[in-house]
């Protein structure tokens, strides 16, 4: 398990054996002065990626909606999830929670 303060600062792995026999994470991405904002500016003017872009950080939103999804179904219910396909496999609640029906007038983009 891993805790944190605000914004991922301060990361230690649980237990604290755990975090000794791991080290610290290897970095991959290079970190950035002044925010996502301010990367995202730059990599337009600069015509690169930026270091959260959309590859990247889609899938990390995903994975946050898939706890907050497994979160509302229940407490020890497995859920099996198809990343390919985009939906759960053996749960049709949590599939229901995939996606919602737009309020009337803001159906533009809902597919």
């Amino acid at each position: 398990m891993a805790a944190a303060g605000g914004w991922m600062g301060g990361v230690r792995l649980i237990p604290e054996s755990f975090q000794k026999e791991v080290g610290r994470p290897k970095q991959v991405l290079p970190r950035v002065g002044g925010g996502h904002q301010r990367d995202f500016i730059d990599s337009l003017r600069a015509g690169k990626k930026s270091c959260s872009d959309f590859d990247y950080s889609g899938r990390l939103v995903e994975i946050m909606h898939l706890g907050n999804i497994a979160s509302r179904v229940g407490v020890g219910e497995k859920l099996t999830y198809d990343f390919r396909a985009g939906r759960f496999v053996n749960n049709a609640r949590a599939d229901a929670l995939l996606t919602r029906q737009p309020r009337k007038g803001w159906e533009l983009g809902y597919l």
